[in-house]
């Protein structure tokens, strides 16, 4: 098993409550974390064994880029269940970060983790 580290993803999207958060997309930034069983991926040196890490980002920003949200919790879990679509990815944990969301804060973060059954 091997762990993926994909930081600070940027994306934008409508979220918030507020009216004018309503307005216009804002950048959120996400960590996404997954592992998979890369043994025969490293074995072979074979890219068709691995995740394409590229791709899942790909996945992730095109899939928001028509969304609104509400809540951070929302999207974050949704960005989760993207990451799961790979069949490959066995745990995956996301962590999304809105800046600005409170007043003397760099930013408000959102952490969702999820392991295929």
């Amino acid at each position: 098993m091997a762990t993926i580290k994909i930081k600070k993803l940027r994306t934008s999207v409508i979220l918030g409550t507020k009216p004018q958060e309503r307005l216009k997309k804002q950048d959120i930034f996400f960590d996404i974390i997954f592992e998979y069983d890369t043994q025969q991926a490293s074995c072979q040196d074979d890219i068709s064994q691995a995740v394409d890490y590229e791709q899942v980002a790909t996945n992730i920003i095109n899939s928001i880029s028509t969304s609104t949200f509400f809540l951070l919790e929302a999207l974050t879990a949704f960005v989760l269940k993207t990451v799961l679509q790979d069949p490959k990815i066995t745990k995956a944990t996301v962590i999304g970060y809105k800046a600005k969301a409170i007043k003397n804060a760099k930013y408000v973060s959102v952490e969702l983790s999820k392991s295929r059954a």
